[in-house]
């Protein structure tokens, strides 16, 4: 476990997010795998299919990790006060709040998928295609939550290189599931599918057995399965703020995805191949803006206000440099890495490289503004300021929804294109603003500074 509240502040945040980065780079390679895999031996329609429902699976487990996630930061607070009783109480509960939220999202995922499907306008070649793989991904949303549940745990806590190793070898058997399954067994794209739900059962129950066998004195005892009222009303409040944020912006990325449907298989192809690149790009920004949230939450538990704010400019300026370098690769290297998706014995394999690279060209120098946007939304959450992030949420919601669905019959591809950029600007303003007129923040940097305030005692170590 690592203390997040002492000892020098970058290489605190860096070291923390290391881990957490890799498990996402792995955890991110069985979207990817599934990708290049289906692209290679299926064929540009069968890509199409597993794309054209992507933004329709980040909206349903991105609220359930949404929710697992706010979880966490309750249990980071508690723990950076040094709280064991309510750090195990609030584990307790979001073991069981979790596991509920994943119950009912499966069964109403499932009931209301075809609706859905032909909601966000999928193309009829490529329908059926589309609703085999989904189906399968979305009967495993209990077993994604549970692992992200784990691993969240854990990570609040500080210890986060342990979901890394499993994750890292649940990635290697989706690998080999995924040849198998489609190259050998003769599937669909529901092989793929059932490769990765596989894989992220085998992480699942890695993660539980090892923190039953070496962090007992995280483990909750039977009387904290009691639910205590204030307890769960900070779980839910800290849950469903993060997870319906995380819900508005799948639904404009839904709305985004609809757009891109309604024109046509190629432009659908495209928008896939350049959202899988742009999604591994984005991934240090995430995990960093992830850290950010959990060095926040410690640190507000120990009354360290002050290191709140280092932090957050440390964070700052670690993911700008990542954005910058992100910037030169793709201004270089756009067309090789968009070829890696696409097989070249296509007919449609060169427009669907051209109007992929458009898109990443376009959105990549965007990403100094989405930095901002990653790194205040998580200090907020973490500092347990909610309504921003979700209005942040909302905002990405109205403008890619107007912008890419609505304006998409006007402006075709040009308008996939501009959502995101229109809508990262806007959410990094609106989020600066709250952090630093945040009263609460405002406060305790005040007393930092006039020593009224003391810091919290050191956390214990809470293994064997």
């Amino acid at each position: 476990m690592r203390d997040l509240t002492r000892g020098n502040i970058l290489k605190t945040v860096l070291f923390f997010a290391i881990p957490i980065l890799v498990g996402n780079l792995f955890q991110q390679l069985y979207n990817l795998v599934d990708t290049v895999i289906v692209g290679n031996i299926l064929g540009v329609s069968q890509l199409a299919a597993v794309g054209a429902t992507g933004s329709l699976s980040f909206l349903i487990v991105g609220f359930v990790n949404g929710m697992t996630n706010g979880f966490s930061l309750l249990v980071a607070r508690s723990f950076g006060a040094n709280d064991l009783v309510r750090m195990k109480r609030h584990i307790a509960g979001a073991v069981l709040l979790g596991t509920i939220t994943g119950v009912v999202m499966t069964f109403f995922s499932l009931v209301f998928l075809w609706p859905l499907l032909r909601l966000i306008r999928i193309p009829e070649d490529i329908i059926q295609s589309s609703y085999a793989y989904i189906s399968v991904i979305f009967a495993g949303i209990l077993i994604t939550m549970l692992y992200n549940l784990a691993a969240s745990i854990l990570r609040a806590v500080g210890d986060s290189k342990t979901p890394l190793y499993f994750l890292v070898l649940a990635s290697l058997l989706n690998v080999v599931l995924d040849v198998v399954f489609l190259r050998y067994l003769g599937f669909g794209v529901e092989g793929a599918a059932y490769a990765t739900l596989i894989s992220q059962a085998v992480s699942v129950v890695l993660c539980f057995l090892f923190i039953w066998k070496k962090y007992t004195g995280i483990i909750p005892s039977c009387s904290d399965f009691r639910l205590y009222l204030k307890e769960v009303r900070e779980l839910l409040a800290t849950g469903f703020s993060m997870a319906f944020q995380s819900c508005f912006v799948a639904i404009g990325s839904v709305a985004m995805t609809a757009g891109a449907n309604g024109l046509g298989t190629v432009v659908v192809a495209s928008f896939t191949a350049a959202n899988r690149i742009n999604q591994m790009a984005m991934l240090p920004l995430i995990t960093l803006g992830t850290a950010c949230a959990t060095f926040a939450s410690q640190n507000l538990g120990a009354g360290e206000a002050l290191r709140v704010k280092a932090g957050i400019r440390k964070t700052l300026m670690l993911s700008f440099i990542w954005a910058a370098f992100c910037v030169l690769i793709v201004y270089l290297l756009d067309h090789t890495l968009i070829s890696l998706l696409v097989s070249q014995n296509d007919a449609a394999a060169p427009e669907v490289i051209h109007l992929a690279s458009r898109y990443l060209r376009f959105n990549l120098p965007f990403y100094f503004p989405l930095a901002v946007l990653f790194v205040y939304r998580n200090a907020l959450q973490g500092i347990g300021q909610n309504l921003a992030p979700v209005l942040s949420g909302c905002i990405e919601l109205v403008c890619k929804g107007a912008i890419g669905l609505g304006l998409s019959g006007i402006l075709g591809f040009d308008a996939i294109i501009l959502a995101e950029p229109v809508t990262w600007v806007l959410c990094a303003v609106l989020l600066c603003i709250t952090f630093y007129t945040n009263k609460r923040m405002r406060s305790l940097t005040q007393q930092m500074e006039t020593g009224k305030a003391c810091r919290a005692h050191p956390p214990r170590f809470l293994g064997k």
